[in-house]
């Protein structure tokens, strides 16, 4: 009980420090016009630990944090984030990927749906015409790949420690099969 609780709250502060860096450090990461998206990478995280309503709960919680960042219509990356957390629950649930290595596929995946998404339409309510364009689908792409390469370092440490836990578990293991069986 307890660590589910913890869990929560490392969550809620893993979704603040989301929305910080995206409103301090995104413009600051700028890089040749594509910048990463943290708020997507809290959303994936969200739905790797949480089981599939809470999930879809702080995924709406997460767009609601990305339209306060957002100049004008509260509510349309709110809709977005629902929509792509359901998406990516009924094509892979995140809890489901067995190797660390996918989850950087699904952020790529969750990147440019998101950006497409929100930008498509934040356009159709502002009555602007082709907003989902050529341009806005590179410039998703490269926000995704941007994303997952700085997903790829946590996504490391997680192999290298999931790693050690199974050595070090199979090691010990082993030792209590050595001792069992000499004496």
């Amino acid at each position: 009980m307890l660590s589910n609780i913890m869990k929560h709250y490392l969550l809620i502060l893993a979704g603040y420090l989301a929305f910080v860096w995206q409103a301090a450090l995104r413009p600051e990461l700028a890089w040749n016009g594509y910048s990463p998206n943290f708020l997507v990478l809290a959303l994936l995280l969200v739905m790797w630990l949480l089981t599939d309503i809470a999930a879809l709960i702080a995924a709406a919680g997460l767009g609601l944090l990305s339209d306060c960042l957002a100049t004008r219509s509260l509510g349309n990356d709110m809709l977005c984030f629902l929509v792509v957390a359901n998406v990516l629950q009924t094509i892979c649930s995140p809890r489901l990927v067995r190797h660390p290595g996918w989850l950087l596929g699904l952020v790529l995946l969750a990147t440019i749906l998101i950006e497409v998404s929100t930008t498509a339409l934040r356009g159709t309510l502002n009555h602007e015409a082709s907003m989902v364009s050529l341009r806005v689908l590179l410039t998703a792409v490269g926000d995704g790949l941007y994303t997952a390469l700085l997903a790829a370092l946590p996504v490391l440490g997680m192999i290298v420690w999931g790693r050690r836990v199974a050595d070090s578990g199979h090691q010990a293991g082993l030792g209590r099969w050595h001792r069992l069986t000499n004496g």
